[in-house]
């Protein structure tokens, strides 16, 4: 039984990185809106992987963690 760590579709890559072209353009904008940027990113994170615990009973539920594994799976693609 494998167990995953979900990654919501915000943390790619090309999304983190136009998120921050788009936004910070300064030291200014830097010191204004990357801790911002960064917590919304990391509370995503957090309720993503809360549910993915929940869904899965940690990596226990075989079926629910397979669903999981394909979404992982078809995001990094």
């Amino acid at each position: 039984m494998s167990r995953a760590i979900l990654i919501s579709p915000k943390y790619s890559q090309e999304n983190c990185k136009k998120k921050v072209d788009e936004e910070i353009k300064g030291v200014e904008d830097f010191s204004q809106k990357f801790q911002k940027m960064y917590d919304d990113l990391y509370n995503e994170h957090y309720q993503y992987q809360t549910q993915y615990e929940i869904d899965t009973d940690n990596g226990r539920h075989e079926e629910n963690q397979e669903k999981y594994n394909t979404l992982i799976r078809e995001m990094l693609l």
